[in-house]
């Protein structure tokens, strides 16, 4: 029995409120009276808690009281005969429904309570800090590669990587291809595309070269990961000491520049040191571009994440904006990178871009199975209430990813993606069943949807999981993480279903037709489209005292007149077994129509309606 609070005036607001045993019909009900004991019982209690009494439209979703129907009771609300069930289906039916209907306070506390801890789980999730591993850690290739990462590691006087800077470069001009065809044959073996160069470059001014040589000494003193401030090579650096020993003097003449320049590139050590290596370039006898080299305190052979890199890579950007900045014309458009061979600056930002790229992937997923959820239930209540489980199941997971101590890499991004895709499943089965369901109020919806896809969505989530065990037997390493995600996701996903989601569902989940777009839309339809000659006609005499069709569901719940429930409308006659016919939510909204147009016609007293 549903009563509605006093001070709440909106339907949804309803509340459930168990009916004490104070009559001996109510007694007997609770024993397992026939329907028409009940509804006369509900007929007196319906005048005492001005509530509709939904009984009557069980029938019309699960026929009257025939071989595959029983009488409806308090033990059996929905009247079926449990010999056409399975075993599973009459768990759900007469154990697990009423545990829900009972303990749904306690059911959606101690998932809040969960849902909470996992939030702070998942808000620790770090980008990877190890280079990423493809076999599991027993295989022997596996160990192989740990072994010489952490017991043979490099040593600290050992090779460092390289940061760079350059001038001259603007960018790159890939034409038709991508930075992924980097080692094809189209690119012959290495990067694809050109460079594009700076047309403003022009180290030859006396102020660009004195310039140029202060980046390089600035830089190892000013930048706190060049190691021991030492320079690996600066061009302009190397050349000015030579023209120093040669008591030459520099900065060079402008128009002497380059001959000075090509007589010093000639040099053996020059040629092996810097054009050999493209450190410079020279074309026509011209510069393209110029670069220098620092030793940065980041080994070989060692992986680093976003977290240990980015300080580092800071510290260059700053340094590259305030030397841009005061930089002479020419020399002004200086930038920072690290050498092909190390790349540790791509490598962290690979890695941070996992993290962030994860997120926008399930977010963008979850928005996709928020607009499936409301096509599909076209209840916009019920798909709130099932993208908000959905959402629940995908931080669950994030947090059990925490917990068991896995980072974001590769593996990990791409199986956040599809966790979104799995978790969803059993929620939009049970929210689609709820608002397809004929019977009006939540209490009743509650076993139907228990009883109709109940046993299908925990067979469905049983499946997968086994199969899912399979996926853990691979040595891939990727295979193994994406089975423990997959059976991670449909336990938190069945676990929700059951749980929450249908206690949160027999709470504030729609009845009657609430919540339901289609109404909005033909609320909208109805105000765009013309109003007809027969429609204006039917609305003159509406406002004498008809009811309209789109208020008819305020007409449901019982009035103060008295017992004017919709199961006593209109006494039918019996067909033999003690039950009325069956009767749908629609028929009942016609009846309770046709009965407020009789009372404003006058072709029934006030007690009758």
């Amino acid at each position: 029995r549903y009563t509605k609070h006093k001070w709440c005036n909106w339907r949804f607001c309803c509340q459930p409120r168990k009916l004490g045993a104070s009559s001996k019909a109510e007694q007997d009900v609770e024993d397992g009276g026939t329907v028409e004991r009940q509804d006369s019982f509900a007929a007196d209690e319906a005048s005492k808690l001005d509530a509709p009494i939904p009984d009557d439209d069980v029938h019309a979703r699960y026929g009257p009281v025939t071989e595959t129907a029983a009488p409806i009771t308090r033990q059996n609300p929905l009247g079926i005969k449990f010999d056409a069930y399975g075993r599973v289906e009459t768990f759900l039916y007469k154990r697990f429904a009423p545990f829900v209907l009972k303990w749904r306070g306690v059911v959606l506390m101690v998932a809040f309570a969960i849902l909470a801890m996992m939030i702070g789980f998942a808000s620790q999730l770090e980008p990877e800090t190890e280079p990423p591993k493809w076999l599991r850690g027993s295989h022997f290739f596996q160990r192989w590669d740990d072994a010489m990462f952490n017991e043979f590691p490099t040593s600290t006087d050992g090779d460092l990587m390289i940061a760079v800077r350059v001038w001259g470069i603007k960018g790159i001009d890939r034409g038709d291809h991508s930075m992924f065809d980097f080692g094809t044959a189209d690119c012959h073996g290495g990067a694809c595309g050109r460079a594009v160069y700076d047309s403003a470059f022009d180290p030859s001014t006396t102020d660009a070269q004195n310039s140029l040589v202060k980046a390089c000494e600035d830089a190892a003193a000013q930048v706190s990961c060049v190691r021991l401030n030492q320079i690996n090579s600066c061009f302009m650096k190397d050349f000015r000491e030579y023209r120093l020993s040669k008591s030459q003097t520099f900065p060079v003449a402008q128009n002497d520049f380059y001959t000075a320049i090509n007589e010093y590139v000639a040099l053996p050590e020059v040629q092996n040191k810097y054009i050999a290596t493209k450190a410079v370039y020279l074309e026509d006898g011209k510069f393209k571009w110029i670069s220098a080299d620092f030793k940065i305190n980041y080994l070989w052979g060692r992986f680093y994440s976003g977290k240990d890199v980015f300080p580092c890579y800071d510290s260059f950007v700053d340094f590259m904006n305030a030397y841009n900045k005061g930089a002479p014309q020419g020399v002004n458009n200086m930038f920072v990178t690290s050498s092909p061979q190390s790349a540790v600056f791509v490598a962290a930002v690979i890695s941070d871009a996992f993290v962030d790229n994860s997120v926008v992937s399930v977010g963008v997923a979850l928005l996709i199975a928020f607009v499936i959820l409301l096509v599909s239930t076209q209840n916009w209540i019920a798909a709130f209430n099932a993208f908000f489980w959905v959402c629940s199941v995908v931080v669950s997971v994030l947090g059990l990813t925490w917990l068991a101590g896995w980072k974001i890499g590769v593996i990990e991004g791409l199986n956040a993606t599809m966790v979104v895709g799995f978790s969803v499943d059993a929620l939009v089965h049970f929210a689609h069943n709820w608002t397809e369901s004929e019977l009006a109020m939540r209490f009743h919806r509650v076993y139907s949807t228990l009883l109709e896809m109940g046993v299908s969505i925990l067979a469905g989530g049983i499946t997968t999981f086994i199969a899912s065990i399979f996926l853990c037997l691979t040595s891939l390493l990727f295979f193994f993480k994406f089975g423990i995600f997959v059976m991670a996701t449909i336990s938190f996903s069945l676990l929700t279903a059951f749980f929450p989601s249908m206690a949160s569902l027999s709470w504030w989940g729609p009845e009657y037709d609430y919540g339901d777009l289609k109404i909005i839309y033909r609320h909208v339809c109805a105000k765009v489209r013309p109003i007809t000659d027969d429609e204006e006609e039917e609305q003159r005499k509406g406002k004498g005292g008809a009811v309209r069709e789109s208020d008819t569901s305020n007409d449901i719940q019982a009035s103060s007149h008295g017992p004017s429930s919709i199961a006593l409308v209109e006494q039918k006659q019996n067909n033999g077994t003690g039950t009325k016919p069956p009767m749908k939510f629609s028929e009942m909204k016609q009846k309770v129509s046709a009965a407020a147009t009789g009372e404003a016609n006058g072709e029934a007293d006030g007690n009758n309606n």
